[in-house]
């Protein structure tokens, strides 16, 4: 089995209590549902992040192209607090493109230049209204922004209350879009589901490892294919899937001297 890892270009947060707060640099990415302080209603941040067209259409290639693969989101948990039991977390591709920046999280004062919650970069907001067909966004009134997003192509994985906080969602059909240009590359804006997602009373955090960690922990676009080559020579090929492979006359502990043959 071939594994084969791309790591970001670009990733940051994006928060509606803070819709004009860059987070280009920060170190860490996170999903949340908070209160604000002056009033109940939820205040969530959601993830975008992008990897490179080029190495995602050259590992295609390496892999013996569209079918042969898939392809993983992965990214490492740093911290996970009040989460509910159990959760989706939801992935679909950016329809809109967007510059990363070089604020971080509470910054003083904020770097509200280029992606945040209300803006794309420099010159545009995030569309909010007339939507381009096939896109879609969601944001309370009083808070509009939050990215948009192709609703044809959608991933997810659910969490359980013991299961690892780490994602490792397939993303093979959006990535094949991405190479076959079906879909432009903006990345992938990861987010919780609709029904903790702007739940008020619904209190969370979960933290990631962003491409600027300075641990090992760096984000991930896994692919796996089988490379895996064999000649039968004059046996045919076991296709049943019950077989059981032993050394018949292993005998366990052995000299160092000795001279050994195994049957399989």
């Amino acid at each position: 089995m071939a594994i084969y890892k791309i790591y970001p270009e670009k990733d940051t947060t994006i928060y509606s209590a803070y819709p004009l707060m860059n987070t280009g640099l920060d170190q860490i990415l996170e999903i949340q549902n908070q209160p604000s302080s002056s009033n109940e209603d939820a205040q969530v941040s959601r993830i975008l992040i992008q990897f490179p067209l080029s190495e995602i259409q050259q590992t295609i290639v390496k892999a013996g192209g569209p079918g042969n693969y898939k392809a993983f989101l992965k990214l490492f948990v740093a911290d996970a607090t009040e989460l509910p039991d159990n959760y989706d977390l939801v992935v679909n591709p950016v329809s809109q493109s967007w510059e990363v920046g070089t604020g971080r999280f509470l910054y003083d004062p904020s770097v509200t230049t280029d992606c945040t919650w209300k803006q794309r970069n420099n010159t545009n907001n995030w569309r909010t209204s007339s939507f381009v067909a096939n896109t879609t966004a969601s944001f309370r009134l009083d808070s509009p922004g939050g990215a948009t997003w192709y609703i044809l192509f959608e991933d997810s994985q659910s969490f359980a209350i013991n299961s690892t906080k780490d994602t490792d969602i397939e993303v093979t059909d959006i990535v094949g879009n991405f190479n076959n240009l079906n879909v432009p590359n903006n990345g992938f804006l990861i987010r919780m589901e609709s029904e903790y997602e702007f739940n008020p009373s619904s209190s969370y955090s979960l933290k990631f490892f962003s491409k600027d960690t300075h641990t090992i922990y760096l984000p991930q676009l896994e692919f796996g294919w089988d490379d895996s080559v064999y000649v039968t020579g004059s046996l045919t090929v076991l296709d049943n899937q019950n077989v059981a492979i032993t050394l018949g006359n292993n005998l366990g502990s052995y000299t160092s001297d000795s001279v050994c043959q195994f049957r399989v």
